[in-house]
């Protein structure tokens, strides 16, 4: 009897593709910017991220949807 690879779920090799991505990041901006690009594929919205540093928050960027470049906000 010949065995198949079992598929994986809908989605999950995105969330493989998208730890593997994460794991290269240098730096925070990296990290935003890939964790807005998946987050603008599953809900198609503009995402809007406020790092923090300790207690604070710090100046917010918009990642459109458009795919446009990140502002400050």
């Amino acid at each position: 009897m010949r065995s198949y690879p079992r598929e994986m779920p809908i989605g999950q090799n995105s969330f493989f593709d998208m730890n593997r991505q994460l794991q290269k990041a240098e730096t925070p901006d990296e990290v935003y910017q890939m964790t807005a690009t998946q987050i603008q594929k599953l809900m198609q919205r503009d995402v809007l991220i406020y790092p923090a540093q300790g207690d604070a928050l710090l100046d917010g960027n918009v990642y459109p949807a458009d795919g446009s470049s990140p502002c400050a906000f």
